[in-house]
């Protein structure tokens, strides 16, 4: 899993440097689901309440921003215990109606370079804690195994393990080999069951912009180790270094994790969004030639445009969220077009005229349409990729054909 920066430890900290702290990341499930006003409000609200807790710190803890969340990171040498807050900030979300789920984890992880030239971290701690906060059958606040054998020599800590019961966790083999975590009762940590009360307050909604939404998605990220994450992840920043020096991101750029990938928003003309995820496409395969496959960069690539709210996270970086973001995220997951090469361009509708240049005849003989998805942010939604046998040379229309143009504009 990666996580976008957001607090001064870790701008000041090298790259490469290997940290070792408890994560804690908060998911808010189903948000993809949610209204327009009431996902805005839930990414607000809840990190308004990390703010609140980052202010009473002695030494302040970091916090990354998530698509579904975000994520508490705090490094073991601030000598404080997640447990000791968490029904502190349960209360907090619970208050404004705010449905989370979290799962705590401790363990190493490292920091590195991303794409937007922020510090960021990668480490196989995020995944697991990830897993835990999204467990369908398991709400509330999941502790695993690692964080209580962390602070089992704690004076008086030997309570904790009375506030909750322990569980399996299921997901991916790769992550949930042997895991298990304690899962907090409801009085330990109240939550809310939905998002239909929702009342963060005042909220000042920031946008929205219309922008094009590029996300990424490295397949089996989070099946590596640390050492495979981070050699992944300093790939694709590499080719997204040589796309900025490029000129392509000149355009005001908003950057925000997307499960085992990214997402880059551009503030710019349809056009050059989608000639900027083509180019992005070539790149990232060009950085994993001679790589081997666990450690490559090659992407598949989800395209869409449509208005993008932007909010400020729990240290006031202002992040991107809403629909077109979680559409362009389900269009480049790996289940989304698994019968389609992994380095492909998926997009939606909104580019057809883009791709085909205005006519329709180019696009049916170098385009085509793939199945819906059935579920999800993209659920019903026209999807396209170049055909398999296109070659990168632009295909010339049969004179012949122009003649037998169907009567609508949409390729049929």
């Amino acid at each position: 899993m990666q996580t976008t920066p957001s607090s001064p430890y870790l701008k000041s900290q090298p790259e490469r440097s290997l940290i070792t702290a408890t994560a804690a990341f908060i998911n808010i499930p189903k948000i993809k689901k949610f209204t327009p006003e009431n996902a805005y409000s839930a990414m607000v609200g809840l990190h308004r309440a990390l703010e609140t807790y980052l202010k009473d710190r002695d030494y302040q803890p970091d916090v990354l921003s998530a698509m579904t969340g975000g994520i508490l990171l705090v490094p073991d040498h601030s000598n404080i215990y997640i447990h000791n807050d968490l029904a502190g900030l349960a209360d907090l979300w619970f208050g404004m109606g705010i449905p989370v789920r979290m799962g705590v984890v401790h363990g190493e992880i490292e920091v590195i370079i991303d794409v937007d030239g922020n510090k960021n971290a990668v480490g196989e701690l995020l995944n697991v804690a990830a897993r835990l906060a999204t467990q369908k059958d398991k709400p509330g606040c999941l502790l695993h195994q690692s964080y209580l054998d962390f602070t089992q020599g704690i004076i008086g800590n030997d309570s904790l393990v009375r506030q909750g019961k322990f569980v399996a966790i299921s997901g991916k083999s790769h992550d949930v080999a042997k895991m298990r975590a304690l899962q907090l009762n409801a009085a330990s940590f109240p939550t809310a069951t939905d998002s239909k009360r929702i009342q963060v307050g005042d909220v000042q909604i920031n946008g929205p912009v219309n922008a094009v939404a590029i996300a990424y998605d490295l397949p089996q990220f989070s099946a590596g180790d640390r050492s495979e994450l981070s050699k992944r992840v300093r790939s694709v920043a590499d080719a997204f270094s040589t796309f900025r020096a490029e000129g392509f991101l000149n355009e005001t750029l908003y950057f925000s994790p997307g499960g085992d990938g990214g997402i880059i928003v551009l503030q710019t003309k349809k056009r050059e969004g989608y000639e900027a995820a083509e180019r992005i496409a070539q790149l990232l395969q060009v950085e994993s030639q001679g790589r081997h496959e666990q450690v490559q960069a090659v992407s598949r690539i989800g395209l869409h445009y449509g208005p993008v709210y932007l909010y400020n996270n729990a240290v006031q970086l202002v992040r991107p969220t809403g629909q077109v973001c979680f559409v362009a995220d389900s269009l480049a997951s790996d289940l989304a077009v698994s019968t389609i090469p992994r380095e492909m361009v998926v997009f939606s509708e909104a580019f057809i005229d883009i791709a085909a240049e205005g006519s329709k005849e180019f696009f049916r003989l170098n385009y085509e349409e793939i199945s819906q998805l059935q579920e999800g942010p993209a659920k019903g939604l026209r999807r396209f990729v170049k055909r398999a046998n296109t070659s990168e040379a632009t295909q010339e229309v049969p004179i012949g054909s122009l003649g037998k143009r169907q009567g609508s504009w949409e390729p049929q």
